[in-house]
């Protein structure tokens, strides 16, 4: 693909009188990386949803082509602690991934050793490199992290942002 993966227009995001994207122009090209950078509230987790489909916009456009797939890691995840539920279940769900492919997303992103783990029980840093692993299921050429390395600690945020490097490469 040699056109933009997804190209923003004008794009307004209201909720009653609270403006969280104000006329929002944007184009994300393949191999390319973006960062949105921005205080608490300021709308980058909106832009996500937008961005997602997952919220309709006030104003403006929002164009993806189909050729576009997209992996998504959530900002926040939880879990409910009384679902037993392991890695290589969770990663299965939705998905039509074989166990080699589940195997290969963890191996990846170094969290091979979770695969027969309760979902529950994984540290931060786990949880986010499983989550990496699900959306590297989809086979995305766009991935869209929402604040990666929350809920991990400071040693495991290096180590995560490497993995996300790596992986862009």
């Amino acid at each position: 693909m040699t056109g933009p993966l997804l190209q923003v227009s004008d794009l307004v995001k209201r909720f009653g009188g609270l403006l969280a994207t104000d006329h929002l122009d944007l184009q994300v090209m393949p191999l390319e990386t973006l960062a949105l950078i921005g205080p608490n509230g300021a709308g980058k987790t909106t832009l996500v949803r937008l961005l997602l489909g997952i919220e309709p916009p006030s104003q403006g456009t929002i164009v993806k082509p189909a050729s576009t797939r997209i992996g998504y890691v959530p900002q926040r995840f939880d879990v409910d602690s009384t679902i037993p539920m392991t890695v290589g279940s969770f990663l299965a769900l939705g998905a039509a991934a074989k166990q080699s492919e589940i195997k290969s997303a963890l191996e990846e992103t170094g969290a091979s050793r979770t695969l027969d783990q309760q979902l529950s029980k994984l540290s931060g840093g786990e949880t986010q490199r499983v989550l990496i692993a699900r959306a590297l299921l989809r086979r995305p050429n766009l991935l869209i992290l929402d604040e990666p390395a929350s809920g991990v600690d400071f040693s495991g945020e290096a180590d995560l942002y490497d993995l996300i490097d790596r992986l862009r490469a």
